[in-house]
């Protein structure tokens, strides 16, 4: 702008001077990633441009309630001590990276997010965990293998293994439940470690239990008190049955109502 003046007699003089006229700066982050694997590290590049002030740097997430929780803020120009970023083995955590900058005409900020994953959380419950030889056990995993495991393998420990995969629900996923059988043809107890190993593209966790796979080793043997009697006489059975301490067992002497007894007489 610049302004002349002359006087009545002819002198005149002339002074310029510039008027800068500014606006909000533009603010501009740009990620090294947008997908990483748990423990995450990063970096971040300030492409903000006009005239810029004050700088505020802020890494957030964001709460079932939709609170932030702000884990990291920064003034500098360049962020210095970038936090390393934790997953959680359930789901998926995302991180919100905001830059604000201002100057005296106001403010605008730029928000970018990092998803961080990490390896998938399993375990499983399985029913029963103890019994005689043939022992089927009932293997169940929903609630306790992650949503983020892309397949699970399970090592039963006696050679024999399998892949799941599970099937996509509208809350979450959904993993089919599968039987095994345990056989034990020895004398003694048999415990069979069974391993389960979740896998996403983080990497992979492994939990294991044991079953215990008892022999069957009793043997069914009674003793009449006569083989041979005449009809209404009465008759005595004992049990000899042996291979176990501890059971139940009980005499049939009604083929046609399935009656079970215990120790005693009955007339034939």
């Amino acid at each position: 702008v610049s302004l002349g003046v002359t006087s009545q007699f002819g002198c005149s003089d002339t002074v310029v001077q510039s008027i800068f006229v500014n606006e909000p700066p533009t603010a501009q982050l740009d990620l090294s990633a947008d997908t990483l694997c748990a423990p995450a590290n990063f970096a971040v590049v300030d492409g903000s441009t006009g005239l810029i002030e004050d700088y505020l740097w802020e890494i957030y997430t964001i709460d079932f309630a939709g609170n932030q929780n702000v884990i990291y803020s920064d003034t500098n120009s360049s962020p210095a001590n970038l936090p390393t970023l934790q997953g959680y083995p359930w789901t998926d955590t995302t991180y919100y990276v905001q830059l604000t900058t201002s100057n005296c005409c106001g403010f605008t900020s730029d928000v970018d997010t990092i998803v961080v994953e990490d390896v998938p959380a399993v375990d499983f419950t399985y029913n029963p965990s103890i019994g005689c030889s043939p022992l089927t056990v009932a293997f169940q995993f929903n609630n306790f293998v992650s949503a983020i495991a892309d397949s699970i393998i399970i090592d039963f420990g006696n050679g024999n293994s399998d892949t799941l995969i599970p099937t996509p629900t509208g809350g979450g996923v959904n993993w089919p439940a599968i039987n095994h059988t345990f056989f034990n043809s020895g004398t003694v107890d048999s415990i069979y470690t069974v391993e389960i190993t979740g896998f996403n593209t983080c990497g992979d966790s492994s939990t294991t239990h044991d079953v215990t796979v008892q022999p069957n080793t009793i043997q069914a043997f009674f003793m009449p008190s006569s083989t041979v009697v005449c009809d209404g006489a009465p008759v005595t059975f004992t049990n000899q049955s042996s291979g176990f301490t501890n059971g139940d067992w009980c005499f049939d002497f009604d083929t046609t109502n399935l009656s079970c007894l215990g120790a005693g007489s009955n007339q034939l």
